[in-house]
């Protein structure tokens, strides 16, 4: 009998070549070695794979905020200027129409929908964000201020005034 080192053959085939034994028992230590090596090398991928996904995860999601903060700033300034025009507030997003650059500012980013191209397109049932009446109380200033639409995907209130309020505590008042 042979030694445990020695591949040997198993058998030979019609064109003359031999098929060798391709794996061999290997001692305790070096089974331990090897899986410990092989443990090693997994967790490095994972972790390289960790720190090349992740923060591309975390730049879309932040991106997506900072377009919608900037959505409901262009459409508290063109409520704004709307109420300086007609001396009320815009009773819904379709009499915005003339103060928005482009139909796109009406979706949220944060919902992968397709935006349409031109106001034609335009599906109102589509607009994201949430038209909001006057008459809501805030929790930090306790006092009512011109709230005109919020986002309720990442909870930004715009006002009245174009300014936007990231995530406040808020009531209505009746």
């Amino acid at each position: 009998m042979a030694p445990n080192h020695i591949i040997q053959p198993t058998g030979a085939s019609r064109l003359g070549q031999c098929q060798f034994a391709h794996q061999r028992r290997l001692a305790p230590a070096a089974h331990t070695r090897r899986w410990a090596q092989t443990t090693v090398r997994m967790f490095l991928k994972g972790l390289l794979l960790v720190l090349l996904v992740g923060p591309s995860a975390c730049t879309k999601t932040d991106a997506d905020s900072a377009t919608c903060l900037r959505n409901l700033q262009e459409i508290g300034s063109a409520s704004r200027v709307f109420e300086l025009a007609n001396k009320r507030m815009p009773a819904d997003f379709r009499s915005l129409r003339p103060y928005l650059s482009q139909p796109q500012v009406l979706i949220c980013p944060a919902y992968h929908r397709k935006p349409p191209r031109s106001w034609n397109d335009m599906d109102w049932a589509g607009v994201t964000y949430e038209l909001v009446r006057p008459g809501l109380k805030l929790a930090e200033t306790q006092s009512v201020v011109k709230v005109f639409a919020r986002c309720p995907k990442h909870g930004y209130l715009c006002l009245g005034d174009g300014s936007v309020l990231k995530r406040p505590h808020c009531e209505t008042v009746p």
